[in-house]
């Protein structure tokens, strides 16, 4: 027997209070009216129960009211991603992000959030759906490293998805991955390690380039991009300007560094930086004769022997053949020589908002995550405490709970 079609209610409710629902015939299901946040009235169907229909539009005139998302959105993650990534482009194209960021972002959400999670409604999004997923990522054999990496490109587009309403909470945030205590991380050289690495880099073309990273704390890139034109050597200084930029089948750029403090920054030049600068002047002085039309001009400090840009992946080469000669940690990067020369600054007593400048941080905060305590700064830091705590003597008894007495203060 055929369903008794319920009578259409014609009139409305309070603005955004919706109506009653009602049986459309003609396409077979249960309707209603509602004026959604952006003033349009809109229809939420159901296709049995008229009684599941209301609770629909209870929680869709709660959601407006309340400012959250709609819950009846059927926009699925996948589709937010696609729109997402593609504004992530176009910015990319002015340099913030950087393609290369772009590029990353983009293939996390290729190979691995839009097959996993593609095609759950943006709005019903949760902490154990995200959860699992990475979880079932892990078991798969995906290493924590790159679940991580996944996982933060999920919470910037999610958070756009949160700042324009389209989802009630960041659900990224909420998602623990375990990192092993073995993770690379970035870590400090002590000064004697340098001193060993420096030595047995001296027979590599990149050696002076090593060098000049520790005692500058400049990245890879922009060391790579430094010009003689933004060397002032009378000043005992150099301005950053660009950092280089190199895509897998594609032409290297110079592009901006990588955050606004780091452009158009001042790094102070020691004598140690300055030596070697006079060395890459006699080197291509004698290049350049040697190389003769074959010389490209291209005004790089750090050039390779006709006159281009030095190849990252020689310098990478150029550092672990020295550190095995050297008989360490085969594990150290090339930035961790940057780690090392923030730390020095640190040791020094040089204060945090001028490191900060000199390495081009974003915040303090960035500032003290490279600082890594060395045995020199424990040694003097026990020194201090031995000075210090030297005058106080245990009471009577000798028992170490009980009263202290000091001279510490006393006249």
């Amino acid at each position: 027997m055929p369903r008794k079609s319920p009578t259409p209610v014609l009139g409305r409710r309070e603005n955004r209070s919706g109506g009653k629902p009602w049986w459309n015939e003609a396409k077979q299901r249960f309707e209603v009216k509602y004026t959604a946040a952006d003033g349009k009235r809109k229809t939420l169907t159901h296709k049995t129960s008229a009684y599941e229909l209301e609770k629909l539009l209870t929680a869709e005139l709660k959601a407006i009211e309340e400012g959250q998302p709609s819950p009846s959105s059927k926009r699925t993650l996948g589709e937010f991603l696609d729109q997402w990534i593609k504004s992530v482009e176009i910015a990319s194209r002015s340099g913030k992000p950087k393609r290369r960021t772009h590029i990353s972002y983009a293939g996390h959400v290729r190979v691995h959030l839009k097959p996993g999670l593609g095609e759950v409604p943006l709005a019903r999004l949760s902490v154990d759906a995200v959860q699992q997923f990475f979880d079932d990522k892990m078991d798969e054999g995906a290493t924590p490293a790159n679940m991580n990496r996944v996982r933060a490109t999920l919470r910037i587009a999610l958070g756009r998805a949160e700042r324009q309403k389209l989802v009630p909470r960041n659900v990224a945030k909420l998602v623990e991955i375990s990192v092993p205590d073995n993770s690379r991380v970035g870590k400090a050289l002590e000064p004697e390690q340098v001193t060993t690495l420096l030595t047995a880099a001296e027979g590599e073309r990149s050696g002076p380039l090593l060098a000049f990273l520790v005692v500058t704390g400049l990245r890879l890139g922009e060391a790579q991009a430094l010009r003689w034109r933004d060397v002032n050597e009378r000043r005992e200084c150099l301005t950053v300007h660009h950092t280089l930029e190199h895509l897998s089948d594609e032409p290297w750029a110079l592009v901006p560094p990588k955050s606004r403090p780091s452009r158009g920054r001042v790094v102070p030049l020691v004598p140690l930086a300055l030596e070697v600068l006079h060395q890459q002047r006699d080197r291509q002085r004698f290049e350049r004769e040697h190389a003769r039309e074959a010389w490209l001009d291209k005004d790089f400090v750090f050039a390779n022997e006709l006159g281009d840009v030095t190849a990252q992946r020689g310098v990478q080469d150029a550092m672990k053949r020295s550190l095995k000669r050297a008989g360490l940690d085969l594990t150290y990067r090339v930035h961790d020589l940057r780690h090392s020369a923030c730390t020095y600054l640190i040791a020094m007593g040089i204060d945090l908002p001028t490191v900060q400048a000199i390495m081009g941080h974003s915040t303090l905060a960035m500032t003290q995550q490279y600082t890594h305590v060395q045995t020199a700064m424990l040694d003097n830091a026990r020194q201090r405490m031995a000075a210090f705590f030297g005058g106080f003597r245990p009471a009577a008894g000798g028992q170490l709970g009980g009263q202290f007495s000091s001279d510490v203060g006393r006249k």
